[in-house]
């Protein structure tokens, strides 16, 4: 633009585009077999994590639920979601979901 110029911006506008960005941050509602799916993966994959192989090994080098929420707050803490208490309370929920089957 050239140095004379001027920007409008409608009031409205501005305040459509602040609400857009603001709605795109908040995560669309699950149906019940969609969160039903995730918890499933989350479960077994921390179940997985925990284990061991039939020969004693242990799959990962996390040897607690704890540890693995430590360092999903290490190096993901700013992300949507990726909270202790969130993770907390979304392991438990996997874990249910996963001894119902």
């Amino acid at each position: 633009m050239p140095a004379d110029s001027h920007l409008v911006v409608r009031v409205e506008e501005l305040n459509s585009f602040v609400e857009s960005v603001l709605n795109d941050k908040k995560p669309e509602k699950l149906d019940k077999r969609a969160e039903n799916t995730y918890l499933n993966i989350i479960g077994s994959l921390v179940e997985l994590m925990l284990a061991t192989t039939p020969s004693g090994n242990s799959y990962s080098s996390f040897n607690s639920q704890a540890s693995i929420i430590s360092a999903l707050l290490a190096n993901y803490e700013n992300r949507y979601g990726i909270k202790q208490r969130t993770l907390e309370e979304k392991f438990a929920a996997a874990k249910r979901s996963t001894n119902a089957e």
